[in-house]
Formats: structure tokens, sequence, C-alpha cells
């Protein structure tokens, strides 16, 4: 297994697709931060705290894409915003 694997395996993140809150978590690997992304590259929001309650009322209706980021690797996960 590639370690993007390995770290998406430990990984639960819902509701996806999320109309205002999105929960991340980590059964095993600690979450360092989260990036999220337009599908265009662009850096829309960080966080680096409270993975439980990322708050994604501020971002309009659309797919965008996450980088998780923990202490074995990154992952990329996709992301529906309704």
């Amino acid at each position: 297994l590639s370690i993007s694997e390995i770290i998406e395996g430990q990984l639960k993140i819902y509701p996806n697709p999320v109309l205002n809150m999105l929960t991340i978590k980590s059964e095993i690997i600690p979450i360092d931060k989260v990036e999220i992304y337009s599908v265009l590259g662009k850096k829309i929001k960080e966080i680096n705290l409270d993975f439980n309650n990322i708050n994604t009322e501020d971002l309009s209706k659309g797919i965008y894409l996450l980088r998780i980021y923990t202490e074995k690797g990154t992952t990329v996960k996709k992301l529906i915003k309704k």
C-alpha cells in the first residue's frame, strides 16, 4: 500500500456532500492541518485546529479538494459543497 492509501484508510470525512459543517476524523494518525482548494488549484482555506467542526458556510456550491496533512504524509480527497 502507498502512504496515501494507508492515510485514506484511517480517515473519516463526513458529511460529503456538506452543507455547513464538515468533520474529519482519524482513528490512529493525528491530523496536522487541512487545506481546502478550488478545482482550479487556488487555496481557499487552511485549518490547523478543530477538525471535528470545519465551517463551510463561506464556501460556494461546487467541488473542492481537501489536502489533509498527517505525520505519515498527505492525501487529497474530493469534497462537494451543497
